[in-house]
């Protein structure tokens, strides 16, 4: 791309993830008409449409997802290079973005934080806690660092990502200490006569579901889909329900009443890791943090590590 293309590359980004040139035009400081002249001048340069206007805002164009993508990736590298300087310089740093699931967010996170912050006082991140769906796509188009969760590996070689699978998490069923369920034994089946509670960014509750209709010939009952945790596990403790957790989470489920099952009929586990860049490890925060979420993911309670880093 010639360098007078590059330039444009921030007011493409602004507009793509807006989906609004007004907005975009309000984000950048310039006027309608201003960017729109920067648009045409960037597609003529191209010689493609890159997005299709209408009274909604924008949409891309297929091109212009293909351009996202890389537009994306330069503006990560662009900013891991300005941090690896600004270290050199002994400055600051800017922050790392990343997606976690509740166990890595709740059991590996805060210790592998608090790590790179001993070693880097001025470290920042941006966490959110997220299901898997979407999120390897996400760190191979720079939109995220890390994504620590359940991983599709074929994805990650797909998109040459170096991936780390330290531990196969177990999942267990949870309910309020005077569930009817909370006794030594019960037939499979009664786990249909109960409602359940899922948090829906989890992405356990289908795999779960699956189990206990192959278990039992009948569809488990979701009563409750919620997209916060908390909220899912607080609905779970003042109700009649049972809801699916990772073994790790056990610690914030007693603070909230929930135990698990002393019977467990469904046998249930995922591979959980993380996936980033090859060029994040260049960035010595990252790196730093990189290493720390290993190490802690080996001292996480219900967790069993399983493999090393691969790419």
């Amino acid at each position: 791309m010639k360098p007078h293309l590059s330039a444009l590359l921030p007011y493409f980004l602004s507009i793509a993830e807006t989906g609004s040139l007004t907005r975009a035009a309000k984000e950048r400081a310039l006027t309608q008409p201003a960017l729109s002249r920067k648009m045409r001048q960037l597609e003529e340069g191209l010689n493609v449409q890159l997005f299709i206007r209408h009274t909604r805002g924008v949409e891309l164009t297929a091109a212009g997802r293909i351009l996202l993508r890389r537009a994306r990736l330069i503006e990560a590298e662009s900013r891991y290079a300005i941090d690896e300087i600004e270290l050199l310089k002994g400055g600051a740093t800017t922050s790392v973005r990343l997606t976690a699931g509740p166990v890595w967010c709740m059991s590996v996170l805060p210790q592998a934080i608090a790590a790179v912050k001993a070693a880097y006082p001025q470290f920042s991140a941006e966490i959110e806690m997220s299901g898997g769906v979407g999120q390897v796509e996400a760190v191979a188009s720079g939109e995220i660092d890390m994504w620590a969760g359940a991983l599709d590996v074929n994805l990650c070689r797909q998109f040459d990502l170096v991936h780390v699978e330290p531990l196969t998490v177990d999942y267990q069923i949870f309910a309020p200490a005077d569930h009817p369920l909370q006794c030594a034994h019960f037939p499979p089946a009664r786990l249909t006569e109960h409602g359940w509670v899922s948090y829906s960014q989890d992405g356990a509750w289908p795999a779960m579901a699956d189990l206990v209709g192959r278990l039992t010939g009948r569809n488990a009952q979701l009563a409750i889909n919620s997209t916060s945790l908390m909220s899912a596990m607080r609905i779970a403790a003042h109700g009649s329900y049972l809801i699916g957790l990772a073994h790790p989470l056990r610690p914030l489920a007693a603070l909230l009443n929930l135990q698990p099952l002393p019977h467990q009929p469904l046998n249930f586990s995922f591979r959980s890791g993380m996936c980033y860049r090859p060029s994040a490890v260049g960035l010595p925060t990252l790196a730093l943090l990189i290493e720390s979420l290993g190490h802690f993911a080996g001292e996480v309670t219900g967790a069993r590590p399983l493999s090393k880093a691969v790419s």
